[in-house]
C-alpha cells in the first residue's frame, strides 16, 4: 500500500493488516481502459480480505465506484483461489466530503455492498464490516390495554361472561358460541394469547 494512502487507516489498526495488494497496478497490463479497484489487504484477525478504495467523495463519484467494484469482481475471478472472496469493499474519501445529500449516497453504496468510511477506517468501521452484528430478534407486540382487560375478566370472572350472553332464541346463527361474537376484530399479526370459554351448559 502506498505509503500516502496508509494515512487512511487508523494507526490502531495498521497493525492488524499482515499484507496489502496494489490491484490497480497489478492488473493494468490488459485493462488499462477499464475501472479498477485500489487495494486488497489482509486482515489477521479474522483472516479476512478487504477491499480498499481511496477517492474523491463527490456525488458524481458514486457511480464510478460501483463500476469499480463491479470490474475488480470480474478482473479477479480468475486471481482468487478457490473459497476466497472479499469480505467488504470500503470506500475511504482522499479528499473532502462533497456529498449533495449524504443519506441518498449513502443508500445507493448500501445497495451495492460499499461501505463509505470517510476519511479514516477505524476499527469501528472494520469490524461493523467484517463482525456484523447479529440480527436482533423482533421486538415482541405490545398488547392493548383493552385486550388486557378483556384477559383479566376471561381468567377471574369467566362465569359473569358467560351469564351475559344473549338467550338462544335473539342469537344469531353461528358456529361459535354467542358470547365470541361480541368480541373486537383482532388486528393480523397483533393477536393475543386467548382463553377458549366453553359456553356454559
Amino acid at each position: 500500500m502506498k505509503s500516502t494512502d496508509k494515512s487512511h487507516l487508523d494507526k490502531d489498526i495498521r497493525k492488524d493488516f499482515a499484507d496489502s495488494l496494489d490491484i490497480d497496478a497489478g492488473l493494468l497490463e490488459g485493462h488499462e481502459q477499464e475501472n479498477r479497484w485500489d487495494y486488497l489487504l489482509g486482515y489477521s484477525p479474522t483472516q479476512a480480505v478487504v477491499a480498499v478504495e481511496p477517492h474523491s467523495a463527490r456525488t458524481d463519484e458514486i457511480t464510478t465506484l460501483i463500476r469499480k467494484k463491479a470490474a475488480a469482481r470480474e478482473q479477479l475471478r480468475s486471481h482468487l483461489q478457490d473459497g476466497t472472496r472479499i469480505a467488504v469493499w470500503i470506500w475511504v474519501a482522499s479528499g473532502d466530503v462533497q456529498f449533495a445529500d449524504t443519506e441518498k449516497a449513502q443508500r445507493r453504496l448500501d445497495e451495492k455492498g460499499i461501505i463509505f468510511a470517510r476519511k479514516i477506517i477505524t476499527k469501528k468501521v472494520l469490524c461493523t464490516a467484517v463482525w456484523p452484528s447479529p440480527t436482533k430478534p423482533a421486538r415482541p407486540q405490545r398488547v392493548s390495554n383493552r385486550w388486557r382487560r378483556l384477559g383479566r375478566r376471561s381468567v377471574q370472572r369467566p362465569a359473569q361472561i358467560a351469564a351475559r350472553r344473549p338467550p338462544a332464541s335473539r342469537a344469531p346463527s353461528s358456529p361459535h358460541p354467542p358470547f365470541l361474537l361480541e368480541l373486537p376484530r383482532i388486528p393480523r399479526g397483533r393477536a393475543p394469547a386467548l382463553i377458549w370459554l366453553a359456553p356454559a351448559p
